[in-house]
Protein backbone atom coordinates (compact mmCIF):
# COMPACT_ATOMS: atom_id res chain seq x y z
CA UNK A 1 0.00 0.00 0.00
CA UNK A 2 1.56 3.52 -0.76
CA UNK A 3 1.85 5.57 2.11
CA UNK A 4 2.02 9.27 1.62
CA UNK A 5 5.87 9.88 3.57
CA UNK A 6 9.05 7.69 4.18
CA UNK A 7 11.93 8.70 5.87
CA UNK A 8 15.01 6.78 5.08
CA UNK A 9 16.75 5.74 8.15
CA UNK A 10 19.53 3.21 8.00
CA UNK A 11 22.29 2.91 5.85
CA UNK A 12 21.19 -0.29 4.00
CA UNK A 13 18.41 2.08 2.21
CA UNK A 14 20.69 4.99 1.48
CA UNK A 15 23.04 2.48 -0.19
CA UNK A 16 20.30 0.71 -2.44
CA UNK A 17 19.45 3.88 -3.17
CA UNK A 18 22.70 4.99 -4.10
CA UNK A 19 22.67 2.98 -7.50
CA UNK A 20 21.55 5.01 -10.46
CA UNK A 21 20.12 1.88 -12.09
CA UNK A 22 17.99 1.37 -8.97
CA UNK A 23 16.99 5.37 -8.72
CA UNK A 24 16.07 5.19 -12.70
CA UNK A 25 13.56 2.08 -11.52
CA UNK A 26 11.93 3.94 -9.48
CA UNK A 27 11.52 6.77 -11.48
CA UNK A 28 9.55 4.46 -13.93
CA UNK A 29 7.41 3.49 -11.26
CA UNK A 30 6.50 6.27 -9.32
CA UNK A 31 3.02 7.23 -10.88
CA UNK A 32 2.18 3.75 -12.47
CA UNK A 33 3.25 -0.02 -11.47
CA UNK A 34 5.21 -1.83 -13.45
CA UNK A 35 6.83 -5.09 -14.11
CA UNK A 36 10.37 -5.91 -14.07
CA UNK A 37 9.80 -6.66 -17.94
CA UNK A 38 7.98 -3.22 -18.37
CA UNK A 39 10.89 -1.75 -16.85
CA UNK A 40 13.71 -3.34 -18.17
CA UNK A 41 12.38 -2.58 -21.92
CA UNK A 42 11.79 1.22 -21.32
CA UNK A 43 15.61 1.24 -19.77
CA UNK A 44 16.97 -1.29 -22.65
CA UNK A 45 17.75 -3.35 -19.50
CA UNK A 46 18.16 -7.20 -19.30
CA UNK A 47 14.74 -8.32 -16.95
CA UNK A 48 17.13 -10.30 -14.89
CA UNK A 49 19.27 -7.52 -13.82
CA UNK A 50 16.13 -5.07 -13.31
CA UNK A 51 14.39 -8.03 -11.27
CA UNK A 52 17.45 -8.47 -8.80
CA UNK A 53 17.55 -4.62 -8.31
CA UNK A 54 13.64 -4.78 -7.25
CA UNK A 55 14.49 -7.27 -4.85
CA UNK A 56 17.15 -5.06 -3.22
CA UNK A 57 14.66 -2.05 -3.17
CA UNK A 58 12.14 -4.58 -1.89
CA UNK A 59 14.59 -5.69 0.83
CA UNK A 60 15.23 -1.98 1.60
CA UNK A 61 11.47 -1.65 2.35
CA UNK A 62 11.18 0.86 -1.01
CA UNK A 63 9.17 -0.81 -3.06
CA UNK A 64 6.44 -3.18 -2.66
CA UNK A 65 4.51 -5.30 -5.03
CA UNK A 66 1.15 -3.30 -5.55
CA UNK A 67 -0.27 -6.66 -7.60
CA UNK A 68 -0.31 -9.94 -9.44
CA UNK A 69 -1.46 -10.92 -12.88
CA UNK A 70 -0.71 -14.08 -14.62
CA UNK A 71 0.07 -13.89 -18.11
CA UNK A 72 0.80 -17.20 -20.01
CA UNK A 73 1.03 -19.18 -17.23
CA UNK A 74 3.52 -16.57 -15.72
CA UNK A 75 2.99 -14.39 -12.83
CA UNK A 76 3.65 -10.86 -13.22
CA UNK A 77 4.48 -8.62 -10.84
CA UNK A 78 4.03 -4.87 -10.70
CA UNK A 79 5.88 -2.94 -8.00
CA UNK A 80 5.94 0.67 -6.95
CA UNK A 81 7.35 2.71 -4.23
CA UNK A 82 6.19 2.38 -0.79
CA UNK A 83 6.09 6.29 -0.49
CA UNK A 84 4.88 9.20 -2.27
CA UNK A 85 7.38 11.56 -0.56
CA UNK A 86 10.75 9.78 0.59
CA UNK A 87 13.22 12.20 2.90
CA UNK A 88 16.46 11.49 4.73
CA UNK A 89 15.70 11.67 8.16
CA UNK A 90 18.44 14.20 8.97
CA UNK A 91 18.50 13.35 12.54
CA UNK A 92 19.68 10.29 11.41
CA UNK A 93 22.74 11.77 8.79
CA UNK A 94 23.95 13.89 11.51
CA UNK A 95 23.74 10.71 13.97
CA UNK A 96 26.24 8.45 11.74
CA UNK A 97 29.85 8.69 11.73
CA UNK A 98 30.93 8.55 8.50
CA UNK A 99 33.37 10.01 6.06
CA UNK A 100 32.12 13.40 4.69
CA UNK A 101 33.27 12.74 1.43
CA UNK A 102 31.40 9.14 1.14
CA UNK A 103 28.09 10.79 2.81
CA UNK A 104 28.22 13.23 -0.18
CA UNK A 105 29.16 10.44 -3.11
CA UNK A 106 25.56 8.15 -1.17
CA UNK A 107 23.59 11.55 -0.69
CA UNK A 108 23.41 13.26 -4.43
CA UNK A 109 21.57 10.49 -6.23
CA UNK A 110 19.60 9.73 -3.46
CA UNK A 111 18.67 13.45 -3.45
CA UNK A 112 17.95 12.96 -7.35
CA UNK A 113 15.72 10.21 -6.35
CA UNK A 114 13.35 12.02 -4.21
CA UNK A 115 13.41 14.97 -6.71
CA UNK A 116 11.08 12.35 -9.06
CA UNK A 117 8.84 10.68 -6.38
CA UNK A 118 7.75 14.27 -5.02
CA UNK A 119 6.09 14.96 -8.69
CA UNK A 120 8.73 16.97 -9.85
CA UNK A 121 10.24 17.38 -13.68
CA UNK A 122 12.80 15.47 -14.19
CA UNK A 123 13.23 15.42 -17.02
CA UNK A 124 16.20 18.19 -16.81
CA UNK A 125 18.21 15.19 -14.46
CA UNK A 126 18.34 12.75 -17.19
CA UNK A 127 19.06 15.53 -19.82
CA UNK A 128 21.05 17.66 -17.55
CA UNK A 129 19.95 20.47 -19.70
CA UNK A 130 21.80 23.85 -18.03
CA UNK A 131 18.86 26.21 -18.71
CA UNK A 132 16.72 23.93 -16.42
CA UNK A 133 19.32 23.15 -13.81
CA UNK A 134 19.50 26.11 -12.02
CA UNK A 135 21.93 24.76 -9.41
CA UNK A 136 23.23 21.14 -8.53
CA UNK A 137 26.42 21.59 -5.65
CA UNK A 138 26.73 19.49 -2.97
CA UNK A 139 30.16 19.86 -0.98
CA UNK A 140 31.56 20.24 2.57
CA UNK A 141 32.30 23.21 4.35
CA UNK A 142 34.78 24.20 7.32
CA UNK A 143 32.87 27.17 8.99
CA UNK A 144 33.30 28.87 12.07
CA UNK A 145 29.93 30.06 13.98
CA UNK A 146 30.35 33.63 12.88
CA UNK A 147 30.51 32.19 9.23
CA UNK A 148 27.47 30.12 9.66
CA UNK A 149 25.52 33.08 11.18
CA UNK A 150 26.56 35.18 8.10
CA UNK A 151 25.54 32.22 5.55
CA UNK A 152 21.93 32.25 7.51
CA UNK A 153 21.63 36.30 6.79
CA UNK A 154 22.57 35.49 3.31
CA UNK A 155 19.91 32.50 2.51
CA UNK A 156 17.58 35.14 4.25
CA UNK A 157 18.32 37.26 2.00
CA UNK A 158 17.99 35.08 -0.87
CA UNK A 159 15.17 33.33 0.24
CA UNK A 160 13.20 36.39 0.55
CA UNK A 161 13.82 37.31 -3.07
CA UNK A 162 13.01 33.61 -4.38
CA UNK A 163 9.63 34.36 -2.45
CA UNK A 164 9.12 37.56 -4.02
CA UNK A 165 9.37 35.56 -7.17
CA UNK A 166 7.29 33.32 -6.42
CA UNK A 167 4.48 35.61 -5.49
CA UNK A 168 5.34 37.69 -8.62
CA UNK A 169 4.79 34.83 -11.00
CA UNK A 170 1.84 33.11 -9.40
CA UNK A 171 0.15 36.80 -10.05
CA UNK A 172 0.86 36.65 -13.58
CA UNK A 173 0.56 33.11 -14.36
CA UNK A 174 4.15 32.70 -14.91
CA UNK A 175 7.29 30.90 -14.47
CA UNK A 176 7.76 26.84 -13.92
CA UNK A 177 7.88 25.48 -10.58
CA UNK A 178 11.36 24.50 -8.89
CA UNK A 179 12.28 21.99 -5.95
CA UNK A 180 14.97 24.19 -4.15
CA UNK A 181 16.40 22.74 -0.60
CA UNK A 182 19.57 23.86 1.41
CA UNK A 183 20.69 22.26 4.38
CA UNK A 184 23.45 22.68 6.58
CA UNK A 185 24.45 20.97 9.82
CA UNK A 186 27.41 20.36 12.11
CA UNK A 187 28.99 16.67 11.67
CA UNK A 188 31.29 14.80 13.91
CA UNK A 189 34.73 14.25 13.29
CA UNK A 190 36.29 10.77 13.99
CA UNK A 191 37.26 11.24 17.56
CA UNK A 192 33.50 12.12 17.74
CA UNK A 193 33.56 15.56 17.91
CA UNK A 194 31.30 18.37 16.13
Amino acid sequence: MLKEYLQLETLQQMKILSDPVRVKILWKIAYQSKTGKIIGDELNLQAQKVHYHLKELEKAGLVYIEKTEEKNGIIQKFYRPVARYISINKTFLSSVNMEPSLMTTIQAPIEEALLKIKDIDTSFIETRDAEQLVLNDAKMAVLTIEQTQIIKREWKKLNDLIQSYTEENAAANEGKPYFIQSAAFPIKNDKGEE
